[in-house]
């Protein structure tokens, strides 16, 4: 804490770190308890700062990270905690602006190194970033034991360095041009680390981008390769959601690299969808322009030109797509559809570039429409709740509603309880419209209900309750033309009755 409580529990005896000491054990677990809620960045900072302590230190991890679980009194969990402790201390005191002997670098290094083998600590990949980017010529030495994670931390130290003309040791920059092969994987790596690997690409992408420009056109085939089920790593991130949140933005970040007109070129190949898709790859190109749009600097100049892109047609096209049969499997995979059509709408919508942002204006009563028809009408929870969410952007931002209506809209738009929709929320709603003017609304609230959700969307249980909202509607005497009307645009059908 800001009074240094937290240092109060490291002992003044050296010596005493090479015992279990009761209270090491406490200021490792009390660390550890304040790391998930505090980043280790600034904790450290509440740590007492002694540079005579790197060789102790590096020693003690030595020590411990060699001892048995269970000897000494240390169970194996205590043993974690320590180390990570420990290792959290040492980045604290190697950050100061000072220089260390290349014996302490190499020492901390080999280390660290070892000790990442066999325990996941957060700050190591840092820490070993750290001291390989103050010391270059170790580079060359090292590279070949650095994990994915520490390759990654690297690049991102070092790339303003690369921008200002900094080269890697050839044989460094001739071998990291093969980490995207999973044949190649460093020596450290037992398996492919596919969130780490992904977040590479775009770096080693920035490094090539000032030293070897024909190098970009192979890591995009690589993309290419993946999107399309091609890259032995297709089948392991395509059918995991995680990382195809993840592919999609490191891809993103990857085009950062090419020039505008490039990109939507790449766009049109590879990122706008097609009837071809299934349903994983679909999901992951609607992540990719989600990422795009929110990728975007406030400058116009690096602007995505979202009719060029189609944005609003792709919104349109899949923001209602679901299954139509009675049981499907698949529902869960239509969820995730949706959902990435929130996230494409939401991201629209707090778009930081003024430009992109004005362009959403044309549209601004259709996209109010149909987040208002997920909100009220998807069976799935966390659908309604994101397209809640991205409907709170919309009204906060563009001047769809009146103020008034718009905070009674906002007071009882409640989307928790599906039948409470249909039997309070929606006649509410009608009252609303019909008060502030806005009764082109109820009339395609009406048009969704009986054209999609009872003639179309075979769900018995919603079929259900559109049909009670409608005989509620119809008892108000206003409504009954409007509903025969509408309903008379379809003829019911034997499964549908």
């Amino acid at each position: 804490d800001q009074d240094g409580h937290l240092g109060k529990f490291t002992p003044d005896n050296t010596q005493q770190f090479y015992q279990p000491n009761q209270n090491l054990i406490i200021a490792a677990q009390l660390f550890h308890k304040l790391s998930v809620v505090i980043k280790y960045k600034k904790l450290i900072q509440y740590l007492p700062n002694d540079l005579e302590l790197i060789p102790v230190l590096v020693e003690m991890i030595s020590h411990y990270r060699d001892t048995p679980a269970g000897s000494s009194g240390l169970e194996q969990q205590e043993k974690w905690l320590l180390l990570n402790y420990l290792s959290h201390y040492l980045l604290l005191n190697i950050m100061n602006p000072f220089n260390l002997s290349q014996e302490i670098n190499e020492t901390i290094l080999q280390t660290v190194i070892s000790l990442d083998k066999n325990f996941a600590i957060a700050c190591n990949s840092f820490l070993v970033a750290t001291l390989l980017h103050r010391n270059p010529s170790l580079i060359h030495k090292y590279y070949l034991h650095l994990s994915y994670k520490m390759i990654n931390q690297f690049l991102k130290v070092s790339e303003r360095d690369f921008e200002q003309g900094l080269q890697l040791p050839e044989a460094v920059s001739k071998d990291w041009k093969y980490l995207i092969y999973a044949g190649n994987i460093s020596s450290s790596a037992e398996h492919v680390d596919y969130l780490s690997l992904l977040k590479i690409v775009p770096r080693v992408a920035k490094y090539y981008f000032y030293f070897d420009q024909s190098y970009l056109k192979e890591l995009l085939q690589w993309y290419i390769t993946i999107f399309s089920g091609e890259n032995e790593l297709s089948g392991d991130i395509l059918e995991n959601t995680e990382h195809r949140f993840k592919l999609a933005k490191s891809f993103v970040l990857f085009l950062d690299t090419f020039e505008m007109q490039t990109v939507e070129q790449i766009y049109n190949y590879m990122i706008a969808p097609n009837g071809s898709d299934d349903l994983n790859t679909l999901h992951l190109k609607l992540l990719c322009i989600a990422a795009m749009i929110q990728n975007q600097s406030p400058d116009q100049n690096t602007r995505m030109d979202m009719n060029t892109l189609n944005v609003f047609p792709i919104i349109s096209k899949y923001f209602d797509y679901q299954s139509l049969d009675y049981n499907n499997c698949l529902d869960a995979a239509y969820n995730k559809i949706r959902d990435a059509v929130n996230f494409i709408t939401w991201a629209w919508i707090r778009s930081k570039n003024k430009v992109t942002s004005m362009q959403l204006v044309p549209y601004t009563k259709a996209v109010f429409l149909k987040l208002l028809f997920s909100t009220l009408f998807d069976y799935d929870l966390n659908i309604r709740r994101s397209a809640l969410a991205t409907l709170h952007e919309l009204l906060g931002r563009f001047a769809v509603l009146d103020n008034v209506a718009t905070v009674e809209l906002m007071t009882f738009l409640n989307v928790i309880n599906l039948q409470h929709i249909y039997s309070v929320v929606i006649p509410q709603i009608f009252d609303l419209f019909k008060k502030h003017g806005y009764e082109t609304y109820n009339m395609q609230l009406l048009e969704r209900m009986i054209l999609v959700n009872i003639e179309k969307l075979k769900k018995i249980n919603i079929t259900k309750q559109a049909v009670s909202v409608l005989l509620i509607l119809y008892e108000k005497q206003e409504w009954n033309k409007h509903i025969t009307e509408i309903s008379n645009k379809f003829v019911l059908d034997g499964k549908n009755t």
